[in-house]
């Protein structure tokens, strides 16, 4: 057998050993380059090894978090011995299957994305999972979810799933993405009222359920580049009164030309309108579109309202003894309560989008929220 280096660039180990060839071609960690890999005793990383078995993690098990993206896994039989796992990362692998989940009923956070899984059988078992990424799998089916009881964040994004009616039962559910899929309704989510984040852009639906006004926690709802053209399917959304972030860019009901004001007027606490941030005017709450860095809204009381914008302006008594650069101001006046100030620099406001040209990428994905391995997920470490 020849000599091989084996390298993880997170801990610049490089181990010179036999090379010991695993059923996919790929190598196997010997003892000695997982005990390495791993001083805590806790955590094991091993991306982008060239690794398709580990069976001597079972000498390991007290190991809490494991990382072995990136390789040649085609199954979890060598996580058999190792039920303390909290979180594991086996991304970017050659799994078709799910097995061997039963033993690890403490898992509470997996990523699986990446892979070529084509259901998730097997992931009932885990009744204390928090956290399931499953993203750019072959997934065309969902079985019952009704066991995991602890799950508040799914991704199912780029999978080949025309139904997830399934997910319906995980009432726990916080954040969901299903975008990139092959969906033509939305279905009945009216018992997840502790729904935050909705991502189902870039599928087949073209309308919105009235069930959808159950769902009164939504923060983000992002349908962009789906197939909704009816201005009246839009109503639901007056009934969501947390909504912050809309994205329906791509959808043929953003083209009309009241497109804007009408969801305005349906969502008068928006913030973020297809990829754009809205500012709101208080009391008579007038939106408008703006540029963040040359816009400063003052809140001024109506008892002294003239007096300041006034002096914001700069009477002439002022003006001489002002020693700061000129500025041009405006103010817009309302009956009472405040009044929106626009200062502007000697350049023009000028409204534009984010230089990503997919509105939904200006949006944080979940995948980007959840950092395996680090972050939030060290708590469980």
């Amino acid at each position: 057998m020849s000599k091989g280096n084996l390298t993880n660039s997170a801990t610049h180990i490089v181990f010179e050993e036999e090379e010991e060839t695993g059923e996919s071609g790929g190598k196997q960690l010997t003892y000695a380059e997982i005990a390495a890999l791993c001083p805590s005793k806790t955590k094991l990383v091993a991306k982008g090894l060239q690794v398709s078995r580990i069976d001597n993690l079972k000498f390991f098990s007290s190991l809490r978090g494991i990382d072995i993206s990136n390789n040649l896994v085609h199954d979890l039989s060598f996580l058999k011995d190792n039920v303390d796992v909290v979180w594991l990362n086996v991304s970017s692998n050659q799994l078709t299957q799910l097995n061997y989940l039963e033993k690890l009923r403490n898992l509470e956070v997996l990523n699986v994305s990446h892979n070529q899984l084509s259901n998730l059988a097997g992931i009932e078992h885990c009744e204390e999972l928090r956290a399931l990424v499953a993203n750019d799998n072959k997934i065309a089916t969902l079985d019952s979810f009704i066991k995991l009881v602890n799950l508040n964040s799914l991704i199912l994004s780029r999978n080949h799933l025309q139904d997830i009616t399934a997910i319906r039962s995980i009432v726990t559910l916080k954040k969901l993405s299903c975008s990139h899929n092959q969906l033509r309704r939305i279905p009945d989510l009216s018992r997840l009222v502790q729904l935050t984040e909705l991502r189902l852009n870039d599928n087949l639906i073209d309308s919105l359920p009235s069930t959808l006004a159950s769902n009164r926690s939504l923060k983000v709802l992002d349908l962009g580049h789906n197939r909704i053209r009816n201005k009246e399917d839009l109503s639901v959304l007056s009934l969501l009164p947390r909504l912050k972030v809309l994205n329906l860019v791509g959808n043929p009901v953003s083209l009309e030309e009241d497109f804007q004001s009408s969801i305005i007027k349906l969502c008068p606490y928006l913030e973020q309108l297809n990829g754009k941030a809205l500012v709101v005017h208080r009391k008579k709450r007038k939106h408008s579109l703006i540029n963040h860095s040359n816009f400063h809204e003052a809140s001024i009381s109506s008892e002294n309202q003239s007096s300041q914008v006034d002096e914001l302006r700069g009477s002439k008594d002022s003006k001489s003894q002002s020693t700061e650069p000129k500025r041009n101001i405006t103010a817009s006046k309302e009956d009472s309560g405040c009044v929106a100030v626009e200062v502007k620099k000697p350049v023009s406001i000028q409204v534009r989008d984010s230089p990503h040209s997919h509105a939904s990428q200006k949006i944080p994905r979940i995948e980007e929220i959840l950092a395996f391995g680090n972050g939030d997920c060290n708590k469980w470490l």
